[in-house]
């Protein structure tokens, strides 16, 4: 498909605009493709790391897919529960090693961010 658009685009300007200026035209079209095509790729392997966590293909998911174990996850496992951002996992995993294992929500609010809202949010998507 997007050979066929990129072809129909390079025979209109080869028509149009002669060929001082087929060059150009070519260097942009075949840069916007790989573009393209880097991002689709970067989507589909987001998309597929999502589909594994909810699967519960990582050892560190619980026993119910969306209960993500607040003490083994990942920065990247812990992204995926609504709520816990890239910074506040960050700072999740650092009071952990700082700290050892998390046991409870009284823990969590220890850690700057885990405020009354966020604790809301997350405590029916994490176990300890």
């Amino acid at each position: 498909m997007i050979k066929k658009i990129f072809s129909s685009i390079f025979l209109s300007a080869v028509v149009s605009l002669g060929s001082v200026s087929i060059a150009t035209i070519s260097a942009n079209a075949e840069t916007s493709m790989s573009s393209s095509s880097e991002n689709d790729t970067k989507k589909d392997k987001k998309k597929k790391k999502k589909k594994e966590l909810k699967e519960g293909k990582t050892s560190n998911m619980a026993k119910n897919a969306k209960d993500i174990n607040v003490n083994t996850a990942t920065e990247d496992e812990l992204i995926t529960i609504n709520g816990i951002g890239k910074s506040l996992a960050k700072k999740l995993i650092a009071y952990r090693k700082e700290n050892g294992k998390i046991n409870s929500i009284d823990d969590l609010k220890k850690i700057s961010g885990f405020g009354p809202q966020i604790i809301e949010k997350v405590k029916t998507q994490i176990v300890f």
